[in-house]
């Protein structure tokens, strides 16, 4: 019972982020290419939940020094961040319908969303209630965040043709998903890295909203 009621909080979550994103944008999106993204988000956490399964044990062993550290965070916080952004950004980026500086934020965010949302129903399941509802106060924020973030910069780099911007950010939120990885994984033997996790979604979702903000400024004055 416990387990289903995090799923439903889970997908409650979801479709909570999911109309602020989309209400905002009075339905302009086509639902096939929302739908596509969602889809995209969904296999790149089930691929990524694949290779963490083969490189991440569970719970994480906290001896394992600075080489475990290194599997633990920051390698997963380069190829989650790449599965979940890079199929999008081929997806999008010749697309008509892809012509605003609010839709870098949304098809990317909407992705993160879909990669949250089975990845935290993933860890519900296969960990028990109290794991995934802890990890769905970060979870979905942060994964919505970091690509909602990464497409505002992709849109603007796409327009200026000026690529360093994309690389700028996809390296900084590669590093900020290190360490959230790495401070989720070891809060249990350090309790403070908890809430250090905590302090980086809060952040990083603050930052998403903002982007969206200016993006859609940014929408008002294009017309």
């Amino acid at each position: 019972m416990q387990v289903l009621l995090v799923v439903v909080l889970t997908a409650a979550v979801f479709g909570g982020m999911a109309f602020y994103l989309l209400s905002r944008d009075n339905g302009q999106e086509p639902i096939w290419a929302l739908a596509t993204v969602f889809l995209i988000g969904l296999a790149a956490a089930q691929l990524a939940g694949v290779i963490n399964d083969k490189l991440i044990p569970y719970p994480v062993d906290t001896s394992i020094g600075f080489v475990g550290a290194l599997v633990v965070g920051i390698i997963p916080g380069i190829y989650e961040e790449i599965l979940k952004s890079l199929p999008v950004a081929f997806f999008v980026g010749n697309q008509s319908f892809f012509r605003q500086p609010s839709d870098g934020v949304i098809y990317f965010a909407f992705s993160g969303l879909a990669f949250g949302l089975l990845e935290n129903i993933q860890y519900t399941v296969q960990f028990g209630a109290m794991v995934g509802f802890d990890r769905l106060l970060t979870l979905l924020f942060f994964h919505a965040a970091t690509n909602g973030i990464f497409g505002w910069y992709f849109f603007r780099a796409r327009r200026r043709g000026d690529w360093k911007i994309a690389v700028r950010a996809a390296i900084f939120l590669m590093l900020a998903h290190a360490v959230y990885n790495f401070s989720v994984a070891y809060a249990g033997a350090i309790p403070l890295l908890r809430m250090v996790a905590y302090v980086i979604s809060v952040v990083l979702s603050v930052l998403l909203i903002r982007v969206y903000v200016l993006a859609r400024k940014d929408d008002r004055q294009a017309r």
